[in-house]
């Protein structure tokens, strides 16, 4: 209740507010890749490559407790299909794992969990591959959005994808006086 209901309604009455606004001509939305990633043709190495055109699968989140993403998932459908019906034009940006200044002076669950990884707090890594955009490119990709009139649909905003034990290593170069997780 704390994480999806407000991740879908809030979307849902920004978007029917524009809807009503006759000076709105385009609406940009902020997804995530969290909205792609989570399938299970992707778990079972069916897919290796996924794009804007994939959705995570809501009972994939749902089995594996990944209620961020699903509600992203559920949020941004509900975006399309009232875009659809009011005739909107939107586009929606999906980044990866954003890195880089905060904007906001609460850490990100994206800070949490490379945090925790940093120091060692959780017992292990992800087995699993991560793409990180910098939040630079996160906030051109938005203006590019919302400017250039053929940008249309979904955007992935991410860089190089890698897997954690890559990360890591990269990091513990760079900060080798941390305990970072090694398992």
């Amino acid at each position: 209740a704390t994480l999806i209901d407000p991740c879908i309604k809030g979307t849902l009455n920004v978007l029917r507010s524009c809807s009503k606004a006759s000076s709105v001509k385009r609406v940009v939305l902020t997804s995530s890749c969290s909205s792609i990633r989570y399938r299970f043709d992707v778990q079972n190495q069916q897919i290796s490559s996924l794009n804007e055109s994939h959705w995570s699968d809501p009972n994939y989140c749902k089995r594996y407790n990944l209620f961020y993403a699903y509600a992203k998932t559920i949020g941004e459908q509900e975006a399309w299909r009232v875009a659809k019906e009011s005739g909107m034009d939107l586009v929606v940006v999906n980044p990866s794992f954003v890195v880089g200044p905060l904007l906001a002076p609460q850490p990100t669950s994206t800070l949490l969990l490379i945090l925790s990884i940093v120091k060692g707090m959780k017992g292990e890594y992800p087995n699993t591959t991560v793409g990180f955009v910098h939040i630079d490119d996160v906030i051109a990709a938005h203006i590019l959005a919302m400017e250039e009139s053929k940008a249309s649909g979904r955007l992935v905003c991410s860089g190089p994808v890698a897997h954690w034990e890559q990360i890591i290593e990269m990091l513990r170069a760079k900060y080798p006086s941390y305990p970072f997780e090694n398992k």
